[in-house]
């Protein structure tokens, strides 16, 4: 709303732009399925990931990254209706309701496995995770 804009503009007034750029993150799920992040209009990295399976794919659409936890626990819902209670997961952004991108160790990448969620390796989550912050865009559509 109006206040939002009101501080933005004293923000940009007073040289309080942003310092850390302007990433986004595109996941594709054509296979392998991967993303690519985008910062400050080049590619700055490409990660092979998983996305959701049937009955628990990962929500279409673009979402602000609103949530992110360096270690974090996920707790949910199989298919078969048994919980799941994951302690020690990296580099957790969430960007829509409970699906986020993050590290979760698979034997392979490149297809859809997860609950929703984009998973990929540590090494890809935490360079991910080092391009983005609270309110990189994430799109999902592709």
């Amino acid at each position: 709303g109006p206040g939002v804009w009101r501080a933005l503009e004293r923000a940009a007034i007073s040289g309080k732009g942003n310092r850390f750029g302007y990433s986004f993150v595109h996941v594709y799920r054509s296979l392998p399925e991967h993303l690519v992040v985008w910062h400050n209009g080049r590619v700055a990295t490409t990660a092979l990931v998983n996305t959701g399976i049937p009955g628990r794919e990962t929500n279409y659409g673009v979402f602000p990254i609103y949530l992110r936890e360096a270690d974090g626990t996920m707790s949910g819902t199989n298919p078969d209706g048994s919980t799941y209670h994951d302690s020690g997961i990296l580099w957790i952004s969430y960007f829509s309701g409970g699906d986020a991108l993050h590290e979760f160790p698979r034997p392979g990448y490149g297809y859809p496995q997860s609950l929703g969620c984009v998973e990929m390796t540590n090494a890809s989550a935490h360079r991910v995770w080092q391009l983005t912050e609270i309110g990189t865009l994430v799109d999902t559509l592709a």
